[in-house]
């Protein structure tokens, strides 16, 4: 840093921004308005001040606390177990007999000889418990 020859060296870690001016024309200005010379140098910052000790405690502190502040991973997913093998076998049998029931009413070889509503809805029901199976299907 370029300094007059006239004047101090800065002590080590304060900061030459702050310093107060020397120049000749800052004190005669304040003393023309009657007032006493200007010390309005502000002290630097206690960031600046601290020892290289003190700076490295503090950044081990923040570099501690952003290991702790990572990002939030979920759990994985946990797979669902498989189906037992009894749903899918009564499932398939429960489609296959409401389709084979209605088949038999249409082409009258059930009992009765006649196509009924009876069968049918035997038949529909049928069906639809083995799609209501399938929604446990896995």
């Amino acid at each position: 840093m370029w300094r007059r020859a006239s004047e101090k060296p800065l002590a080590p870690g304060y900061d030459a921004a702050v310093a107060p001016s020397r120049s000749s024309s800052s004190k005669t200005g304040n003393a023309e308005a009657g007032q006493a010379p200007s010390r309005t140098a502000k002290p630097a910052d206690k960031a600046r001040r601290r020892s290289k000790k003190e700076i490295k405690a503090v950044e081990a502190k923040a570099a501690a606390a952003r290991a702790r502040r990572s990002r939030y991973t979920p759990p994985s997913p946990k797979k669902a177990p498989a189906s037992k093998l009894w749903v899918p076998v009564t499932m398939f049998t429960m489609m296959i007999a409401g389709i084979l029931v209605i088949a038999g009413n249409y082409l009258e070889v059930l009992p009765g000889k006649e196509a009924t509503n009876s069968f049918l809805l035997i038949g529909l029901g049928l069906i639809t418990g083995g799609f209501m199976l399938s929604t446990r299907l896995r």
